[in-house]
């Protein structure tokens, strides 16, 4: 094996070695510089010395700078212990002294300080070619930097945050209302939580303080990984949840699903713009009308429904389905959740009695490239928040809002419905798109090919119904 010149091991450990030039060894009063790479292996040894080299070399340009612009200073220097401490870092912090007294120089310090801050870190990781962000995603870490640059400070650099500033991070955090930067705008953090103690307003919930120190865990672990620092301080720093994943949302109860389903949008309603709750006699079949009905008997996320392209419900060996997929096919970027959201949805034979496969075939006669156009897409880039918006208002409109549900409650109900139906636990995730116990592979990926045939997946999916639910006003095919 070839080895990398200067590169040499001290018992088990490899070391580094640079000669410095005469001229350098004269000032250092030394004749090279010596560092360990910290590492017992030759791989990882030869990318360290390579970012060490690095620092060096700015090193000795530095004390060059120095000399050429104090050409007397000219006597051994001494090299303190943080050179060694930052010599893996981007943000290389040497500094030197040593006082002189030549005829006309006054004492004179060698500082060498190329620091970077939070905020310039994030901007780094932003910038980083390697991982694609939807418009969502970066929105949320912006507002979640701003946050914590709020809490850190400005120009606290990355070096200095150390564990005990990311615990006081978390305790802020802990202590933090909701809203905050909206609420107290014009208040210190540590005001507006002194302030929250106080009025004892709701705070942040343990899953809100968590994504928070998951943004400033992944921001420092990319500072190691880049060798801006040597540790990420904020590894472990969660807070644990106490409410059960099954708490946090609710399925919609038989009564919610009757007055959701008789609301004048679906009994008759004036129109199909500001005055969908009021009674009429119009019955419009938008995305108002279908979104809903497709997230209750489909399990389909919000998004993943709001997204479909008009080719992404069409006839798989003669069995109508849902084609979820990110493959671009529409006038707007496709985003899934996870990599087994990527399935295939057998229509289930209720929406087929409500007229679905009309509305499709109409759709395509017009040549759309989304099925709901009428959907427009909101600052995220997200067609989902817009619609979620309209639901939210809807649900209170109808009567039908009650705490812990939303429209993700549809997707609550449907999995519920698996299980009544005794349909099978891993056709059930297939379906859903949900990760499999153990979070053991995709799932979903077996109703592709070799998996689940369609037909298959079509008679499971047909078993779900809900007792009580009385849609017959909907009906188009009653035969």
């Amino acid at each position: 094996m070839r080895r990398v010149q200067g590169l040499w091991k001290r018992g088990e450990i490899w070391q580094y070695r640079v000669k410095l030039p005469k001229h350098i060894q004269n000032i250092l009063g030394r004749q090279d510089i010596n560092r360990s790479l910290r590492t017992r292996s030759y791989r990882e040894a030869i990318k360290r010395c390579r970012s060490t080299a690095y620092h060096i070399d700015a090193y000795i340009k530095s004390v060059e700078n120095l000399t050429n612009n104090h050409p007397a200073y000219n006597a051994p220097i001494h090299i303190p212990a943080t050179f060694d401490e930052r010599m893996q870092s981007l943000s290389l912090e040497v500094s030197a002294s040593k006082t002189v007294t030549p005829t006309v120089t006054p004492t004179v310090t060698l500082s060498v300080s190329s620091t970077i801050t939070l905020r310039q870190l994030f901007q780094q990781y932003m910038s980083d070619p390697k991982t694609k962000r939807s418009p969502k995603t970066v929105m949320s870490y912006e507002n979640a930097i701003g946050v914590l640059i709020g809490i850190i400070g400005e120009d606290v650099t990355v070096a200095d945050i150390d564990r005990f500033k990311c615990r006081q991070v978390q305790s802020v955090l802990l202590s933090l209302p909701t809203n905050a930067s909206k609420r107290f705008p014009d208040m210190t953090y540590r005001d507006i939580v002194a302030m929250a103690s106080e009025k004892r307003l709701t705070t942040l919930s343990a899953r809100s303080v968590n994504k928070y120190m998951g943004l400033l865990s992944t921001l420092l672990r990319w500072a190691v990984n880049e060798g801006v620092i040597e540790t990420n301080p904020s590894l472990g720093l969660t807070v644990a949840d106490t409410v059960r994943k099954r708490d946090k949302r609710h399925p919609f109860s038989q009564h919610q699903l009757q007055r959701i389903f008789t609301a004048p949008l679906y009994a008759g309603c004036k129109d199909d713009g500001r005055s969908y709750y009021v009674p009429g006699d119009q019955r419009p079949r938008r995305a108002r009308f279908w979104v809903p009905l497709i997230g209750l008997y489909s399990g389909m996320r919000l998004n993943e429904i709001c997204q479909l392209g008009v080719g992404d419900c069409r006839q798989i060996e003669e069995v109508w389905c849902f084609v979820v997929t990110e493959d671009a096919n529409t006038d707007v970027d496709k985003h899934l959740k996870t990599m087994n959201s990527e399935r295939l949805v057998p229509v289930h034979p209720m929406l087929i009695r409500l007229g679905w496969i009309a509305y499709v075939r109409k759709a395509q006669q017009k040549k759309f490239k989304r099925m709901f156009p009428d959907i427009e897409p909101a600052s995220t880039g997200y067609l989902s928040d817009t619609f979620s918006k309209f639901f939210s208002r809807f649900l209170k409109k109808s009567s039908a809002h009650a705490p812990k549900t939303s429209f993700h409650s549809f997707r609550h109900n449907f999995r519920d419905a698996l299980r009544e139906c005794d349909v099978r636990h891993e056709v059930g995730l297939a379906l859903g798109g949900w990760a499999s116990d153990g979070d053991r592979g995709s799932e979903a990926h077996n109703a592709y090919g070799g998996g689940y045939l369609v037909h298959a997946l079509y008679d499971e999916i047909s078993k779900i119904e809900y007792q009580g639910l009385d849609l017959i006003h909907l009906v188009v095919d009653r035969g």
